[in-house]
């Protein structure tokens, strides 16, 4: 089966790339204050899926995927005195190749409902301004599939262990500076549409 789909995570932990935007903050010209009192922070990501299934068993399902995860942030400071105001864009993307075995357990006679829950490993890129990585993580689902004709419906509740170390060094305003650590880790909720191009 050849699927489709769209999710949104919330990320866990993502604080490097939160300091490197208070950071930027920090680094305004004099005179220049956040437009938000709020501190700058990643919540959010979506993601656009693509995914291709096999069922070589009524009990088990292979799913590989490949996704494209966008986190955004968008900060203004604005000079206080004139108006002029400076933004900057911040995107933390994670490009994926995931790869789980689901276990099916039917909950109606028909078999058109099942409960599964999946576990596999995921080659991840990463990428945050100037800093990038690739590793490789871990995913772990949970979710309900209705399969109707040649169609199937997933929704999906996952967890993500994905982080890794950016082979450059950040020099933060404090004078620190340190390798910078790229945390995708995260909850998501997924939809996907399946369709049968086998039978």
């Amino acid at each position: 089966m050849l699927g489709f789909g769209l999710g949104f995570g919330v990320f866990l932990a993502p604080s490097d790339p939160n300091r490197y935007m208070r950071d930027w903050v920090r680094r305004a010209p004099p005179g220049f204050e956040p437009v938000s009192a709020e501190e700058p922070e990643f919540v959010l990501h979506y993601l656009p899926i693509l995914s291709v299934d096999v069922g070589p068993l009524p009990w088990l399902r292979l799913q590989a995927t490949t996704e494209l995860a966008i986190g955004f942030n968008g900060i203004f400071v604005q000079d206080q005195s004139g108006g002029e105001a400076i933004g900057h864009e911040f995107y933390f993307t994670r490009f994926s190749e995931v790869v789980t075995a689901n276990l099916e357990y039917p909950i109606n006679v028909a078999r058109t409902t099942n409960i599964f829950v999946g576990a596999g490993p995921g080659f991840h890129h990463m990428v945050f301004e100037e800093h990038s990585a690739t590793t490789v993580g871990f995913r772990a689902q949970l979710g309900i599939g209705l399969l109707q004709e040649k169609v199937r419906a997933d929704g999906v509740i996952g967890f993500d262990y994905v982080r890794a170390r950016s082979d450059k060094d950040q020099a933060w305003f404090n004078g620190q500076e340190g390798r910078f650590m790229l945390d995708y880790t995260s909850l998501h909720l997924s939809a996907i549409i399946h369709f049968n191009v086998v039978r």
